[in-house]
């Protein structure tokens, strides 16, 4: 059986393979092998001639591309689905028009190919080879590195993976940000629960194989199965473009490492900041889509070390072309994506003398052509101004520069037609201001170039690394060679990476930061912890490497009472620890028992050492002396400092335990009062319905993201927008859910609010029991107690 993540497995390929005999099937490849050779094979249906045919599985007939009729008329002729299995000869794609679905291979589907579906299955890449091979004459070698760098095997149309991956994992902030995080991955049996997790895993495998400069061919086999699980549109043999697959990669690694802060660190000016963050709920409030309100500004946001190292600003001016006001606004980009402009008109005599002179020669334009062509007005017809009018135009310009620029050129203008004109490009240290229309110098060198090759049995891509000294080296999957600048020089440029380089001035300031952490690190100096702070490793490494780093952001990690905020598994463990202390289910003692003001102290309490969060510190930090870690605040911006000697807060963990205890006790509630056969009478505002939802049944996904106190209770119930100017109910234009007689009165006793609106009057009363109420008080008072430290 598949689950939910895996393809749908086509059930006619291999009964349509075990039909068809050997000997027959060569003999009719073979006739349109010449065919092929004479560019002489012409569709089956419609008798048009084609330079990329598809060949029915069955036949052996050539039909046109899936998008056409043709496909399914073949199919159709022969009145069976036996011909519904065909291979395009020149992309190896295999397809079948009766599932509408394509046949991968085994490791695309995420499985082994061991499994029992697969028993009767010709592999089918055994059969791309033979088909390839027929076509093209040509075999696959197996060609050893001779080099430091590792090539990537290419195990199924995954050429446009290996040449991203050859970027980011080469590039030294990455590179070493992996290594620090590699053995929390690799050695964390959690992790093989998330698909994400498990993908980030295998990015350390080859990342580490990289920085070993080991001599070998890597196998992505793993790394393909992951994938295809988490986004199956970037495995299969239809045409795919790197470009995709990076913005794929960089979302996915955002995602793994992020963490909410301020967004006024998103400006990249220098902020200092003595605060913890605010409360969880605060940050739901504006951050979870559920619990924002349209009208409240968004004052948090997400940050990433990957975000920094790709991450820059445009500024975007849209003026109405009615009033002429102008609206400007900041748009964040991880790459900038270039058209290649049109060559420009010219008189007739003038193209005849350039005809004659460049005709074996491609259009040339420059990178600079490209991005003056980037800065044009656009027409925008989706932004609406504010007198009314819906159009305008909409011109961008450079903001703020990214460490690590990346630039895609368009070259695809339909699925096989490509703009092969050359695009020139910086090699060297250039000055990009110009470029970029920015002031001051903006130093940058090439990186790596990704470039697309159009050749038989799909699309492949080679990456171009430059090592320096005008030293590059070409990587085109398995295959891992030197070239020299001309080559780099005529390369039709997909993807360009410029990486900005830091300033000399900062040379001696890194290197004191770094001897300073190995120091302690080494115990060659031992102050108290008090005179020690934490730095995050993956802000050192920006630092080290990069031309410019971010603020030092570290307010997430301090809760409002400005200790360690504690994550998911210190709650975990605080709990287990309470069950054992009372020695029965914490749910059988009263609320009340905790909420007094004369409670008595429980002997519970977090150690720093076995805290979750406090390892987690320290497993992600660098220790450095409290005077240094204060001038980098200053420098940079940021803050506050983390002291080493900081605690994990217990106030937080009870907190936490207490609102896990209120929401288990509610539900206890509903369930004694909730009876199917009750009339859903009563009318309560959908949206607020589905808030209380979140909060009551589903705060296990905020738990996992350490928001350990779950979702918060929505505030009191609204009904007033579903009701018109004369108190009735709304014929149009609300949205509403209908609720039990009983599950009102809880409801609306616990939240208040109102006003209420039924749709049916009846004559039996809810009569709630005096314990219950006793229970609602109890869990109003934790709500206010929160609440409470919160303001």
């Amino acid at each position: 059986m598949l689950n939910g993540n895996e393809r749908k497995i086509c059930p006619h390929y291999s009964r349509v393979l075990l039909q068809r005999s050997l000997p027959r099937i060569k003999q009719e490849i073979e006739k349109l092998q010449s065919l092929h050779k004479k560019q002489n094979i012409k569709c089956n249906v419609c008798n048009s001639k084609l330079e990329y045919p598809n060949i029915c599985l069955k036949c052996q007939m050539p039909v046109c591309d899936y998008e056409k009729q043709c496909m399914h008329d073949h199919a159709h002729h022969y009145g069976t689905v036996d011909h519904c299995i065909n291979i395009n000869i020149f992309t190896t794609l295999i397809i079948c028009t009766q599932c509408k679905t394509e046949i991968l291979d085994f490791e695309q589907y995420g499985l082994t190919g061991n499994e029992e579906v697969f028993n009767q299955w010709v592999s089918p890449q055994r059969l791309r080879i033979e088909y390839h091979r027929y076509f093209y004459k040509q075999e696959i070698n197996m060609i050893k590195p001779n080099s430091s760098h590792q090539g990537i095997l290419n195990i199924g149309n995954c050429s446009f993976i290996n040449a991203v991956l050859q970027v980011v994992l080469n590039f030294p902030t990455i590179q070493i940000i992996f290594e620090k995080i590699s053995p929390h991955y690799i050695n964390n049996i959690n992790h093989f629960k998330s698909l994400r997790k498990k993908f980030i895993t295998q990015l350390c495998y080859i990342s580490e194989t990289f920085r070993q400069k080991q001599s070998k061919i890597i196998n992505p086999t793993e790394l393909i199965k992951c994938l295809s699980q988490l986004d199956n549109k970037q495995t299969g043999y239809s045409r795919k473009d790197a470009y995709d697959f990076f913005k794929f990669l960089v979302n996915i690694l955002h995602e793994e490492f992020k963490f909410i802060n301020n967004k006024e660190y998103s400006s990249r000016e220098i902020k200092q900041n003595k605060l913890p963050l605010s409360h969880d709920w605060d940050i739901m409030y504006y951050h979870i889509q559920q619990f924002k309100y349209r009208n409240e500004p968004e004052n948090y946001k997400d940050y990433s070390f990957i975000q920094n190292i790709f991450s820059g600003d445009l500024k975007s001016i849209v003026q109405c072309q009615q009033c002429k006001k102008s609206t400007t606004c900041l748009e964040t980009y991880l790459a900038i994506s270039l058209e290649i402009p049109e060559a420009k008109q010219e008189g007739f005599l003038s193209k005849l003398v350039q005809g004659l002179k460049f005709q074996n020669e491609k259009r040339t334009v420059t990178l600079k052509e490209c991005l003056d062509f980037f800065y044009e007005p656009i027409q925008d017809q989706f932004t609406q101004c504010v007198c009314g009018f819906k159009g305008g135009q909409r011109q961008y310009m450079f903001y703020d520069q990214s460490n690590l620029l990346c630039i895609h050129i368009q070259r695809f203008i339909d699925r096989y037609k490509k703009d092969q004109t050359h695009v020139e490009f910086p090699l060297d240290y250039i000055d990009f201001s110009p470029y970029l229309n920015l002031k001051g110098q903006l130093k940058y060198q090439l990186f790596a170039v990704i470039v697309h090759i159009k050749s038989h049995g799909g699309d492949h891509f080679e990456t171009i690394l430059n090592l320096g000294n005008q030293q590059f080296v070409s990587i085109r999957d398995e295959i891992v060679r030197s070239v020299n600048i001309q080559y780099v020089q005529q390369a039709e440029a997909s993807m360009l990476f410029y990486q900005k380089l830091p300033e000399e001035k900062l040379a001696s300031l890194k290197h004191n930061i770094k001897t300073s952490a190995e120091l302690v690190t080494l115990g060659e100096i031992n102050p108290k912890d008090d005179n020690l702070c934490f730095i995050p490793n993956f802000w050192v490494e920006q630092l080290l490497t990069l031309g410019r780093p971010c603020n030092l952001i570290t307010s997430h990690y301090l809760c409002i009472h400005n200790q360690l905020r504690p994550d998911y598994w210190d709650f975990r463990q605080y709990f287990e620890q309470v069950q054992s202390v009372l020695n029965q289910s914490v749910y059988d003692v009263s609320i009340g028992f905790f909420q007094n003001d004369d409670k008595p102290e429980l002997p519970v309490q977090m150690l720093q050492k076995q805290s979750s969060a406090y390892q987690q510190l320290t497993f992600t930090s660098s220790i450095i002396q409290k005077e240094i870690g204060q001038f980098l605040i200053e420098k940079y911006g940021g803050g506050p400092l983390l002291s080493k000697s900081l605690q994990l807060c217990q106030i937080c963990l009870e907190n936490a335990h207490n609102m896990s205890k209120r929401r288990k006790l509610e539900r206890l509630l509903i369930q004694k009062y909730e009876d199917p056969n009750d009339q859903r009478i009563y009318v309560i505002n959908e949206e607020w319905f589905k808030q209380w939802q979140s909060y009551l049944y589903n705060s296990k996904n905020q738990l996992q993201k350490n928001f350990i106190l779950g979702y918060p209770p929505p505030k009191e119930i609204n009904n007033s927008n579903l009701q018109d100017v004369n108190l009735n109910l709304k014929k149009e234009g609300v949205h509403y859910s209908l609720i039990s007689n009983s599950i009102w009165k809880i409801l609306i006793e616990l939240y208040g609010g109102g006003p209420s609106i039924v749709i049916k009057q009846v004559q039996d009363k809810p009569k709630i029991e005096a314990d219950d109420l006793d229970t609602i008080k109890e869990l109003k008072q934790i709500y206010i107690q929160c609440i409470r430290e919160k303001q």
